[in-house]
C-alpha cells in the first residue's frame, strides 16, 4: 500500500468551504459508519468501491485530506456531530507561522501501527492508527494564532 504524502495546503479552510464539502458528501452518497465496540468512525469512498477511511474530528485517512488538509469524508463528520463551524465567524490569521512537520518516530510517517497487517471488514480493508501519533503521521506546525472576539465567542461554562 502506497504511503499518501501530507502537503501543505494552498490555504487555510474556512467555514464555507467545509459546508460545502459537508453538502458535496451527502450528494455524492458518502455514508459515516461507526465501529460498535471502539467508537471509530468511518466514511465510504464515493468514488472507489468497497473503499473506507477513517476520519475523526481532526483528520481523514483520504487521499483528498492528505493533499488539502479538508475533504467531504471530515466535513459530512463534523457536520453530523453539530460541529461545523458558522460562516459568518470566518476568522482571519494573525500570523502563520511556516509550516514544519515532524515525522512520528513510531510509525515512520505512515501513521499506522507498524505491526498491523490490516482487519477485513465488509466495506473493505482497515488498519490501526498509530499510538503514538494517533494516526497523524507527520504532525503539522502548530495552529497560528487567530484574532477571535471573546465577546462573540465566550468560552462555555
Amino acid at each position: 500500500m502506497a504511503t499518501p504524502t501530507i502537503r501543505r495546503p494552498s490555504r487555510p479552510a474556512t467555514a464555507a468551504d467545509l459546508w460545502r464539502l459537508a453538502d458535496q458528501g451527502r450528494a455524492n452518497g458518502v455514508r459515516l459508519l461507526s465501529e460498535c465496540v471502539t467508537g471509530e468512525r468511518f466514511a465510504t469512498s464515493a468514488t472507489q468501491a468497497g473503499t473506507v477511511y477513517r476520519v475523526t474530528a481532526y483528520s481523514c485517512t483520504c487521499p483528498g485530506f492528505c493533499h488539502h488538509q479538508r475533504c467531504q469524508h471530515h466535513a459530512l463528520l463534523l457536520s453530523e456531530l453539530g460541529w461545523l463551524p458558522d460562516v459568518a465567524g470566518d476568522v482571519a490569521v494573525v500570523a502563520a507561522p511556516s509550516p514544519v512537520t515532524i515525522a512520528c518516530l513510531v510509525c515512520g510517517g505512515h501513521g499506522f501501527e507498524p505491526d498491523c497487517t490490516g482487519h477485513p471488514t465488509a466495506a473493505g480493508r482497515v488498519w490501526c492508527e498509530c499510538p503514538a501519533c494517533d494516526g497523524a503521521a507527520p504532525r503539522p506546525a502548530p495552529r497560528p494564532i487567530v484574532a477571535v472576539d471573546v465577546d462573540r465567542w465566550p468560552l462555555a461554562a
